[in-house]
C-alpha cells in the first residue's frame, strides 16, 4: 500500500517538558519539518503501557517514527533528522571537517551534565534551588550574528540551548551567568530565546503544564 502523501513523514512520541524531547523538537523546528505529534502521558503510566512498550521497550521519550522505522535516543534522532533532511541548517556537520569535530566535542561535553540529577533533585528539594523553580541585548559582531561555533546554528547549539533552558527553570542559571558575569553566554542565551524553534518548544511546555492543572 502506498504511503499517505498528505500526512507528515515523521511522528514524534514525546513529552513537552522532557529535556531530551525538547532537543529533538528544536531540531525538527530548525529544519522546518512538519511532523505528527504523539504525546506520551508519563503521569498516567503511558510510558509503560503496552502500546508504548512496543514502540520503546525502555519506556523513555522521545522516539521518532519514520514510515515504520523507530529511532530512540535524542542524539541519534538529531543525527537521523539531519541525514534525512539534508537542507540547511546542517545540524551535524561532517566529522571530517573542523566544524564537525568541534560540534561533536561540544555535544559530548554538554551530554556529561547530570541533567536528571539536577532536575529530580531540585524538584523534590526546591529549597536547595537558589532561584526557586521559576520558569525561565542582541549581540552581533561586526561580521554579523554568530552562534556557538560560527554562523550556523548546529546540534551543539541545540544541546546548549536546551541545557540553559533547564538550568533557568531550576533557578540555577543565575549562579553561573549574569549581565556582568560571562556576558557572552548571557547575550547568547538572550538571542537563543528569540529563535522561533525555541519559542515553539517553550509554548508547547507551557500549554502542557496548563493542561495538567485543569
Amino acid at each position: 500500500m502506498a504511503a499517505d502523501e498528505s500526512r507528515p513523514r515523521f511522528t514524534l512520541y514525546y513529552v513537552p517538558p522532557s529535556y531530551y524531547s525538547q532537543k529533538v523538537l528544536m531540531a525538527l523546528y530548525e529544519k522546518g519539518e512538519l511532523f505528527t505529534e504523539r504525546l506520551v502521558n508519563l503521569g498516567k503510566g503511558e510510558g509503560t503501557a503496552k502500546w508504548y512498550m512496543e514502540i520503546n521497550p525502555a519506556g523513555q521519550v522521545p522516539v521518532l517514527g519514520d514510515r515504520g522505522k523507530l529511532i530512540p535516543e535524542s542524539e541519534d534522532i538529531i543525527e537521523y533528522i539531519d541525514r534525512e533532511i539534508p537542507h540547511e541548517p546542517i545540524l551535524v556537520p561532517s566529522p571530517d571537517t573542523d566544524l564537525g569535530k568541534n560540534v561533536e566535542k561540544f555535544r559530548k561535553l554538554i551530554k556529561q551534565t547530570p541533567v536528571e540529577i539536577l532536575t529530580h533533585g531540585l524538584w523534590y528539594n526546591p529549597e536547595m534551588s537558589p532561584g526557586g523553580m521559576a520558569s525561565p541585548r542582541d549581540k552581533a559582531g561586526a561580521e554579523g550574528e554568530t552562534w556557538l561555533l560560527g554562523r550556523g546554528f548546529t546540534a551543539a547549539d541545540i544541546n546548549l540551548a536546551v541545557l540553559l533552558k533547564r538550568l533557568t527553570k531550576l533557578g540555577l542559571f543565575s549562579i553561573y551567568c549574569s549581565q556582568n558575569k560571562r556576558q557572552s553566554l548571557w547575550h547568547y542565551w538572550e538571542r537563543v530565546q528569540k529563535r522561533l524553534p525555541f519559542l515553539k518548544i517553550t509554548e508547547l511546555e507551557n500549554n502542557y503544564s496548563k493542561s495538567l492543572q485543569k
